[in-house]
């Protein structure tokens, strides 16, 4: 990763890191891989959902599964300086089966606040005193409406790594080149077609998430392209 690090224009965090998307993408298959093999013996999919709050609970100081957040909040991450970060669930998630992939979109999402966030927060650069006129504790709300994409730095960076952590890129490539080789597919797949709803389908059934979260998984790796922008992406995944 990057060691540039930029103002905070939030005020959340004393400063931001400035993360590429090649190695924000090993960094992630790494720590799951590493978690699973440590937990599990073998990186298999989908990842449990007991095994995702268990994440969280190893480097988070507290998990609460049944907050109380009201309709909009999904999640929260909450930091305090010198200790470990908490984390709040939604206990509407937590309750409703119907949810369970929205709950573990959410854990993924909390967990990278705490994994990427929490050293932002804790910061301390030599002699620069960040914290003189700064907070000792704050927190970061994920709106039910944001969670998958967000124009806030540490909104998209958590979303981002919530499909990268439930969808590990290697994992992920396998699955598209082999859906691509059972289908001779040599094209690219086009947004909104046949092959690009049966290729979510797939990836949302082998994961464990929504077909919403496959969808911008796939989008953002230009997996499924638009028409317009056809030009042989998949190498790209």
């Amino acid at each position: 990763m990057s060691d540039r690090y930029l103002p905070d224009p939030t005020g959340h965090f004393p400063i931001r890191r400035y993360y590429d998307i090649a190695a924000l993408e090993l960094e992630a298959e790494q720590r799951i891989s590493g978690f699973l093999k440590e937990y599990t013996g073998a990186v298999e999919f989908p990842i449990s959902t007991d095994l995702l709050t268990l994440l969280i609970d190893r480097d988070a100081s507290d998990l609460d599964l049944y907050a109380e957040l009201g309709d909009e909040v999904h999640g929260v991450t909450e930091f305090c300086r010198g200790n470990r970060p908490t984390v709040k669930i939604s206990r509407a998630l937590t309750e409703q089966p119907a949810r369970l992939h929205r709950l573990r979109t959410t854990l993924t999402h909390e967990y990278a606040h705490v994994w990427l966030h929490d050293p932002l927060f804790q910061f301390d650069h030599g002699n620069l005193d960040l914290f003189e006129h700064g907070p000792e504790q704050t927190g970061v709300e994920c709106l039910r409406d944001s969670m998958l994409g967000s124009p806030v730095w540490y909104e998209w960076q958590a979303g981002y790594l919530s499909g990268a952590l439930l969808m590990p890129i290697s994992a992920l490539r396998a699955e598209v080149i082999g859906f691509r080789d059972r289908h001779h597919m040599r094209q690219d797949i086009l947004y909104g077609s046949t092959a690009a709803q049966d290729l979510t389908g797939q990836v949302s059934m082998r994961f464990g998430v929504s077909v919403e979260a496959a969808r911008v998984r796939l989008q953002q790796r230009q997996v499924l392209v638009e028409a317009r922008d056809s030009q042989s992406l998949f190498g790209r995944a």
